[in-house]
């Protein structure tokens, strides 16, 4: 900006709280654009500490609660879940309602 702008709008970005703008236009967008039934950002803090909360509270209790979890390979699952018969039978199920099943079973019985 040149100094008659500066002079003129007296605006310095540098003094803008951005976390608190970005955090008022999602807010805004998800309230007003996307009908989102959301708290409003400046009520956080209100309800955070009220239950004796802070923004990680969730992260912690999951990791507290999958803690004893081990990881395993989905290899072990292969044989029960993704077998050839398991597929065709769900592939069967998707389609025994589809208009184009009831076609064919129209059409057989004619």
């Amino acid at each position: 900006m040149s100094d008659e702008e500066r002079a003129e709008f007296k605006l310095d970005v540098t003094l803008l709280d951005w976390d608190s703008c970005f955090r008022n236009h999602i807010y805004g967008l998800r309230y007003y654009y996307l009908g989102e039934d959301i708290v409003n950002p400046s009520d956080y803090a209100q309800l955070f500490q009220k239950l004796n909360v802070d923004c990680f509270h969730d992260i912690r209790v999951a990791r507290a609660a999958t803690a004893t979890l081990e990881p395993r390979s989905t290899k072990s699952y292969f044989k029960s879940i993704a077998s050839q018969n398991n597929f065709n039978a769900y592939v069967k199920f998707l389609t025994r309602d589809s208009p184009l099943a009831k076609n064919e079973a129209g059409a057989k019985s004619v």
